[in-house]
């Protein structure tokens, strides 16, 4: 399992078309549609009913197009002159041009969303709204272009009437391309804990480049509200050049009148006298820009962006006329000497750029050649930061597997490696089972479409489709095919390791879900007896210890009484997620479901909801108790905590569903009626304990199965449920019982009182499984 191929119907067509999320998923873009890979690994593994999901052994394969639009998100637009030609957006069948992950916590159930740009020039985001294993949950949540008409105050494209001048307005709201930022932490940042900032940039047909700020409210249980804010935007300095005749009918002359960011890359965030600050590199004619972008928070949370001046743009040539830069790729990390690396990728080779933080004017410049190869760059990857030397890897459409390897030895004047990397080897693999299968020996011809890694680092993906060399290919799309090549960077070794900040990846940030992917391939390779697989596990467990060393390190945290919801959300998260005995609870539990996914047993979920408890008892004070909801979740929670010390459970009875009989509690993970019917045991929440008795009004883990009520929809839902006259909530002795503090009913109950709601704080901040850190599902 150290290497892994998928071989799959249909072909890409366009280049660069992987991309691998922080949850895990891997998208690869097939013309008009988006086939996305989900890793098999948990106890909750049922076959998706509506998903194109192939025999795999390790993932779950969904399928859905991008190319279907509704009107509103697609107005009928009338065809212009030649002056703002656009064969894209007039008469394209909206295929992929441009498809990348954002950052985790933008989509339902703080997973990450997709960002599709087509060949029509909309761009749109993409997610699942409920079980991302099922086709019919993808849906396109938002189209970019209509904020960027509404910030600029653009009319509406028009259908019929008397003809007026669009061109502005039509430039403007084509997208070429964009670029997600980066992680906006650093080590001294005050939201560790929090999911970060999601900003975008976009860049226009106008010269343009816009940078917005996507969010995302909960506007029920099921939904989210999406919206976007432009928070800057600037106009990029170009040479004046000859536009020719203003009418010309050359579809060439056109086009060359046209000018645009062709790429655009942010680098790590970094801090800059106490203010985040990134360095944004974009691409204008023949030149490469730099610009600084810093982003500022004002004192009621909201954050405003300030730009450099046109003045303090920092302009880079490319060595020959014609030849632009792309891609464009940041190094993860900032050097010990404090200096940023850019890699720009031209057919003149790749040049590295090393930038200086503290002095700006000082740059250091290194280029090595792509060999004299002439066909484009379709896919960049490095190795961990960690791992020493760090290695370049590219792919180019044509020439990847019968010629020697594109690596470098980071930085460029290092001596270059000449070993042939594990991912080349393998589709040299395929190559030749491929000649052998259609009896074609060596006449093979290869096309790699994109190369990536994963979230981790550990692991790097291919995409290539198989050719005859010498004969005309005769095939219907159905006959076509892609192969997935998956392998390790590192050559297998006896010891699991991971990189702590691999990437743009911070240790909160990276979801159990791709972990487990990591850790089943490594184990596949190990000895399996009993005495071994014990050792492993605790191996593991201490290097993912390791991987948390910092955000552990941050126990001292101020917990103070004016912090406000967003603050307070972001101290509980960060309490119960991250304190060191949570966390190896949680880990442990993952490790368990990892390495046996068929076992029910739940050896840490006491101890967790034990911890759990605890740490809540400590916000309790600093949140709003008075509303009913609020205190009837204490009076369950009490009755847990109670029962997990081995004290006598307190009043307050819940009343079964179908025959209105009493369910008391008697254990934190179900409740059994007194009646003893059929369907007498009863699933309790994980975070209030209460007893689940109706359908969609609960989520689940998809790494554990633990249940847990929809956030307040379905708290609200699952009122009635109660004895009206149930002295529990009315009695604050009652509901203080065990661990539950006395005082802080007083204090919230006060007259004035504008402290947080207890239960709005308590699902927000607990947005991912609290026993094994899965992500959840409808």
């Amino acid at each position: 399992m150290s290497r892994s191929s998928i071989v799959q119907g249909d072909r890409p067509a366009v280049p660069e078309c992987l991309s691998w999320s922080h949850d895990g998923m891997l998208a690869v873009a097939i013309r008009d549609h988006v086939d996305v890979y989900i890793p098999r690994h948990g106890r909750v593994q049922p076959r998706s009913e509506d998903s194109v999901t192939g025999e795999f052994k390790d993932w779950h394969r969904v399928q859905f197009r991008v190319n279907l639009w509704a009107f509103e998100e697609l107005p009928r637009m009338r065809i212009t002159s030649s002056k703002i030609l656009s064969v894209g957006e007039e008469q394209s069948e909206s295929e992929i041009a441009v498809m990348k992950w954002s950052l985790p916590g933008l989509a339902q159930y703080s997973r990450c969303a997709l960002a599709i740009l087509t060949t029509n020039l909309r761009l749109s985001l993409w997610a699942p709204l409920g079980d991302p294993r099922k086709s019919s949950c993808w849906t396109r949540v938002l189209v970019l272009n209509t904020a960027m008409e509404r910030y600029l105050s653009l009319p509406a494209p028009i259908t019929d009437g008397p003809t007026v001048d669009e061109t502005l307005p039509r430039l403007r709201g084509r997208i070429r391309q964009f670029a997600w930022a980066c992680p906006t932490r650093v080590p001294t940042a005050s939201d560790i804990g929090s999911w970060s900032a999601h900003l975008l940039m976009a860049a226009n047909e106008n010269n343009e480049v816009f940078i917005m700020n996507v969010k995302t409210t909960k506007d029920t249980c099921q939904s989210l509200r999406w919206s976007v804010e432009v928070m800057e935007h600037f106009t990029i300095a170009t040479k004046n050049k000859d536009k020719g005749p203003e009418d010309s009918l050359k579809l060439n002359e056109s086009y060359r009148r046209k000018s645009y960011a062709k790429d655009l890359a942010w680098s790590p965030w970094y801090s800059q006298e106490g203010i985040l600050t990134s360095t944004i590199a974009y691409t204008a004619q023949c030149q490469l820009q730099f610009r600084q972008v810093q982003l500022i928070e004002r004192d009621d949370h909201r954050t405003t962006l300030q730009l450099s001046s046109n003045k303090a743009v920092h302009k880079y040539p490319v060595r020959r006329e014609g030849r632009s830069w792309s891609p464009l790729i940041w190094l993860p990390k900032i050097t010990a000497q404090q200096s940023l690396t850019l890699l720009a990728f031209s057919m003149d080779g790749v040049t590295s750029i090393e930038m200086d933080l503290v002095n700006d004017s000082y740059w250091k410049v290194s280029e090595r050649s792509l060999g004299g190869r002439l066909d484009a760059v379709t896919g960049v990857a490095l190795t961990p930061p960690e791992i020493l030397p760090v290695r370049l890897y590219a792919t180019t459409l044509m020439s990847t597997a019968g010629e020697a390897p594109l690596q470098f030895v980071l930085p460029m004047d290092s001596k270059q490696p000449e070993s042939l990397p594990n991912w080349q080897e393998q589709i040299r693999e395929q190559r030749k089972l491929f000649g052998v299968l259609h009896e074609l020996g060596d006449r093979v011809a290869i096309r790699t479409w994109g190369l990536t890694h994963s979230p981790l680092g550990d692991l790097v993906v291919t995409c290539c489709s198989l050719h005859p060399s010498d004969v005309v290919e005769y095939k219907i799309t159905h006959q076509m095919e892609y192969v997935l090549t998956i392998s390790s960077v590192l050559e297998q070794v006896d010891s699991f390791s991971l990189s702590q900040s691999f990437g743009h990846t911070w240790a909160e940030d990276i979801s159990i879900e791709a972990l487990a992917y990591s850790i089943k391939r490594w184990l596949f390779n190990q000895p399996d007896s009993v005495e071994k697989v014990a050792t492993l596990r605790d191996q593991i467990l201490q290097e993912l210890l390791r991987m948390f060393d910092w955000q552990m390190k941050q126990t001292d945290r101020m917990i103070h009484d004016h912090m406000n919801e967003h603050r307070l959300q972001i101290e509980l998260k960060h309490a119960v997620m991250m304190r060191p005995k949570a966390l190896n609870c949680r880990l442990r539990t993952a490790i368990d479901i990892i390495c046996e996914p068929e076992s029910t047993k739940q050896p840490q979920r006491r101890q967790t909801a034990s911890l759990y408890l605890k740490t809540l008892e400590e916000f309790l004070p600093l949140m709003d108790l008075t509303s009913h909801i609020a205190k009837r979740i204490l009076v369950t929670q009490s009755q847990a905590q109670a029962g997990l010390l081995g004290q006598p459970i307190p009043e307050g009875q819940e009343l079964c569903e179908i025959c209105k009989s009493s369910i008391p509690f008697t254990n934190i993970g179900v409740g059994y009626c007194e009646k003893a019917h059929q369907f007498s045991t009863i699933v309790r929440c994980g975070l209030t304990f209460q007893a689940i008795q109706a359908p969609g009004i609960s989520k689940i883990c998809g790494m554990c199965g633990m249940q847990t009520l929809n956030d307040l929809t379905g708290l609200a839902r699952n009122e009635h449920r109660y004895r009206a006259d149930d002295p529990a909530t009315e009695n604050t002795n009652v509901v203080a019982t065990a661990a539950m503090s006395r005082a802080a009913f007083e204090r919230s109950g006060s007259p004035g009182s504008s402290l947080p709601p207890f239960e709005e704080v308590l699902f927000d901040a607990c947005d991912v499984c609290i026993y094994c850190g899965g992500k959840y599902l409808s």
